[in-house]
């Protein structure tokens, strides 16, 4: 199965740290959204390297917090 990974730019404010903008990443299949992973990365940059890498690894969606994890260490 192929899934096609975006992202997004969010708007959050926090009332430690204030307004920030970070980076959402949402797996399609089809054209039905499978998952949703808010705030993730704090630049844009980040999360396209992040969904390209997921495509062209044929990642499946419930593996990818155990990849976020190998890749953040």
């Amino acid at each position: 199965m192929i899934y096609r990974y975006t992202y997004e730019k969010e708007s959050y404010h926090h009332i430690d740290i204030g307004s920030y903008t970070s980076y959402a990443v949402k797996v399609y299949k089809d054209s039905d959204c499978v998952e949703y992973l808010p705030d993730l990365f704090d630049e844009a940059k980040k999360a396209l390297r992040f969904t390209r890498l997921c495509e062209a690894l044929y990642m499946e969606p419930k593996y990818i917090y155990d990849f976020l994890d190998i890749i953040i260490k």
